[in-house]
Parts: structure tokens; C-alpha cells; sequence
């Protein structure tokens, strides 16, 4: 069972380094994303639009961005270390960083889409221990005509140790990645190849949807 989180109402009485509050972490990580944006070299503002140009590397071609971190006490399990939970609420926060640096979340703002997770697989190789320092690396690996596909990594300060690695489905509601992709652009990106591990795991999610599917018995409805 997770340790109770300590009382974090003060930030006069928070220690440095601390979280707060999942809403106030969100409200965090979108003021530091939007300054970022605001000095990032190469940027340039499209004030028709509304939105931050990126430099084109920073959406395709592999590029991660990061963000810190460091286990604190209520990030823990009976076991002393951080809770599985935990994992995956931090990579919420670090997608929504990712598309902040790189305009995606502007951009679908403003054509009036939504991003939501259609599917997540994270795989532990490693504990993260009581006051241990890590980033989360975050990186679009591609996308098709529904979704994007990211790939975290937590990865240990101690050591460059990659603690956690997750893949996650981003699905696109009410208009298409690429399209997405082309009004931060101004123009048409090539999807990067997929790497053979996202093909396996495409494959997985897949075979699971049409199984659920049959159960269900939605493909005979459809047909």
C-alpha cells in the first residue's frame, strides 16, 4: 500500500525537489513547458495561427525531450520503492510536456481535436529507490491515420540505468496526426519507419481489439 502523501498545501513547507499535487504538478509542468517554448532557439511564431513553430527536428527524426524527477515518500510502496502507479502518472505529465516543446497540443487545440491514450504497455526492468534521481525521455516513434506513438524511458541519474520503458497509443479525436502534424509544419512530414518492437506491439493491441470485438459481438453487427 502506497505511503500517504505529506501534507504539500505550503510550498513554503515543501521540501525542494518536492511534487505537488497532481493539479498543481499539471499547472507546473504547463507554465515550464510554455517558457520553454517561449526561448527555445529556432521557433518561430505564426501569430495567424496562434501557435509555436518548432524546429521540424524536434517532431520527427526520433528527437526526445526530457524532464526530472526524484522518488519521494509518496511516491512509495510497502516494498520502499516506487509505486507501478506512479510510472505512469509521471509519463502523463511528460507527453504533455513533449507536446507543449513540440506545438502538437496547440496545434490540435486549435483545429479542434483531442489526444487521448488509447493504449499503453510499460514494462519494469528496474526499481527506482527512496530519493533516487531520474528523466523521462520522451519521443514520437510515428504515426498512422488515427494515432501517434511515443516511446518513455525513465533512465537513472545514479547510473543512466533505463528503469522503465513504456509505449503508448496517443489516439487523435475529430481529425488525423497528419494533419496535426502539417499545421505546425506548414507542410507535409514522412513518418519515420516503424521500429520492429512498435510493429510487434501495433500487432498486439490489434489482434486484442478484434478479439474483444468478436466476444462482444460487434464484427457480426458490422457486417
Amino acid at each position: 500500500m502506497p505511503t500517504p502523501a505529506t501534507n504539500e498545501n505550503s510550498s513554503r513547507h515543501r521540501p525542494p525537489g518536492s511534487r505537488a499535487p497532481s493539479f498543481y504538478r499539471f499547472l507546473q509542468v504547463a507554465a515550464a513547458s510554455h517558457l520553454m517554448v517561449a526561448v527555445s532557439p529556432g521557433r518561430t511564431r505564426d501569430d495567424a495561427a496562434g501557435v509555436w513553430s518548432p524546429p521540424p527536428a524536434l517532431l520527427y527524426s526520433g528527437s526526445e525531450q526530457s524532464i526530472d524527477g526524484m522518488v519521494l515518500p509518496h511516491d512509495l510502496d510497502y516494498m520502499g520503492h516506487m509505486n507501478n502507479s506512479r510510472y505512469l502518472r509521471e509519463c502523463d505529465f511528460a507527453r504533455f510536456h513533449h507536446y507543449m516543446r513540440n506545438g502538437l497540443f496547440m496545434a490540435s487545440c486549435r483545429m479542434g481535436a483531442k489526444m487521448v491514450v488509447g493504449a499503453s504497455t510499460i514494462r519494469y526492468r528496474r526499481s527506482l529507490a527512496f530519493r533516487e534521481a531520474f528523466e523521462i525521455r520522451t519521443k514520437v516513434l510515428g504515426w498512422d491515420e488515427k494515432a501517434f506513438y511515443l516511446e518513455q524511458r525513465f533512465v537513472s541519474k545514479k547510473d543512466g540505468f533505463v528503469s522503465a520503458v513504456m509505449l503508448c497509443r496517443q489516439n487523435v479525436v475529430r481529425c488525423s496526426p497528419e494533419s496535426v502534424i502539417e499545421f505546425v509544419c506548414k507542410r507535409k512530414i514522412e513518418c519515420p519507419k516503424f521500429p520492429e518492437d512498435l510493429q510487434h506491439w501495433i500487432s498486439f493491441i490489434t489482434a486484442s481489439s478484434q478479439a474483444l470485438r468478436a466476444e462482444s459481438g460487434l464484427e457480426e453487427k458490422n457486417k
